[in-house]
Order: structure tokens, then sequence, then C-alpha cells
């Protein structure tokens, strides 16, 4: 994703999260914008450089609240240029459409409600007398 398009686009994602999230009449007017278009009611969501999904999961909100984002910042001079443009949101549907599947692969892998394939796999049983010993620990009254 090294690419002058995708930095453009992600950093305007990011501008816009910083935006919203440090002003509160931006999110209470991102709200009635979400009513008024009949959008879901979500939050924006920003990119955590150790979660890879992250990434996904912002662009993805985005475009979700495209329409309610540009209303609101529309409305003022100072961050209207903040708005993503049609290339922006070009890039942004490419971005979303190229991690959407790898991001539910790594889902259904990582489950914690069911079995997943790494779960299946049979556990070494190591009860012998001198693995016991291994695994006590050493504290200071006990001889080695």
């Amino acid at each position: 994703m090294k690419d002058a398009r995708i930095d453009r686009a992600i950093g305007v994602c990011k501008k816009v999260f910083s935006t919203f999230s440090y002003s509160w009449k931006k999110k209470k007017e991102l709200a009635k914008a979400q009513k008024a278009l009949s959008l879901p009611e979500h939050s924006l969501k920003t990119e955590c450089p150790t979660r890879w999904g992250s990434s996904h999961a912002m662009v993805s909100r985005v475009l979700e609240q495209q329409k309610a984002i540009a209303q609101v910042l529309s409305q003022d001079r100072g961050t209207r240029h903040f708005i993503p443009t049609w290339q922006d949101i070009d890039v942004l549907e490419a971005i979303s459409k190229t991690l959407g599947p790898l991001v539910d692969f790594t889902d259904a892998l990582s489950g914690e409600k069911y079995e997943t394939p790494v779960m299946q796999m049979p556990a070494e049983s190591d009860d012998t007398e001198e693995a016991k010993k291994k695994k006590r620990k050493k504290g200071l009254g006990r001889p080695e």
C-alpha cells in the first residue's frame, strides 16, 4: 500500500476522524445529519498501527458515512477542504474491496466462540517425571 493516492486517501480519513473527535459540536451535527439522511448512527473509527484490520474499519466507516460527513464539513469554511474528493472515494472503495476478504479470512481463523483449525491440533502430553520437575518454579525455600 505504498502509493501517493493511497497515502492521501488514508490521510483524509485520519483528518476527518480527528476533526470530529476533537469537536463535540461536529459530533452533534454528524448525528443530526445521520438521522436526516437515514444513515446508521455510527461513530467514526481511526486506524491503529498494531491492528491491521483497523485500516479497513476506518475506510469502511468513512465510505458508509460519506454523505453525512460532507454535509457537516461543508458548513464550515475551515473544514471544507477535508471533504473526500471523488478520487479519494474511488481509492477508498478500492482499498475496501481489497482488504475486505482479508479481514473476513482473518476473522474466520481467529474466532473465539467456535472451533478453529488451530484448536483442533492435538496437544502433546508431557506427564513424565522430568517434565514435572522442569515446570516447578524455583523458590527460595526449594532446593534444586
